[in-house]
């Protein structure tokens, strides 16, 4: 998993969010949205997350990365991603959770 800051070059949550995730399939053309954005909140604030398919550079296997999103006062992007191969994504999928669910925001 990791955790990041990005800056907002969007309008809005979404706009912000694509644009992060265009910039990580740069470096992974491989790299596939499987769904569209869902939303949810991460550390008490409006948040998107959205799930995607890539091939592992290392392994040539299969992977899911799950994209979470939020925007932060000023407009910054914090971010988490998540990444696994696809035949253990159900096995981690509710420690991603607990993860994303533990992040708190100082107010």
């Amino acid at each position: 998993m990791e955790f990041g800051f990005a800056l907002n070059l969007g309008r809005d949550l979404q706009d912000a969010s694509e644009n992060l995730i265009a910039s990580l399939s740069c470096g992974n053309p491989r790299m596939r949205a499987r769904e569209g954005f869902s939303r949810t909140d991460l550390g008490g604030r409006p948040a998107l997350v959205r799930r995607l398919s890539n091939v592992s550079e290392a392994t040539q296997e299969s992977e899911t990365v799950q994209v979470i999103t939020t925007q932060l006062s000023g407009g910054t992007l914090f971010y988490g991603i998540a990444v696994v191969p696809d035949r253990e994504y159900n096995v981690y999928l509710s420690t991603f959770e607990r993860v994303f669910d533990s992040v708190r925001f100082q107010r």
